[in-house]
């Protein structure tokens, strides 16, 4: 059983894997604010960021373009807008253009 104490503003990732922990410090509105109607990120890769979005909208991402999973993003999103919108937010930013079949969204 791993265990580690944690101070305000941490946050504890554990990887089963190799059943390791690790802690980082973390701005915490930013990681509760889905509780608040939002999405913020800061400096979170897009391959993060697209992991929330599939669970909330309940589609698989795909990455044609691999380079696109680095990118950095920073920005807030309302978690009530439609996908639609939110990957015409992302475009302008990082995204170069996307499709949508069915439950599947495929960045390029």
């Amino acid at each position: 059983v791993l265990k580690q104490d944690l101070r305000p503003n941490q946050q504890s990732n554990l990887n089963r894997l190799n059943k390791t922990m690790t802690v980082a410090v973390v701005d915490v509105n930013n990681e509760i604010s889905w509780k608040n109607g939002i999405f913020s990120f800061v400096d979170k890769p897009l391959k993060d960021i697209m992991k929330v979005i599939s669970r909330w909208y309940d589609v698989d991402i795909y990455f044609e373009n691999t380079e696109l999973e680095s990118v950095q993003f920073v920005g807030t999103l309302d978690k009530y807008q439609s996908i639609d919108e939110i990957l015409a937010i992302m475009k302008s930013s990082s995204i170069n253009s996307f499709v949508i079949k069915d439950r599947l969204i495929i960045l390029k």
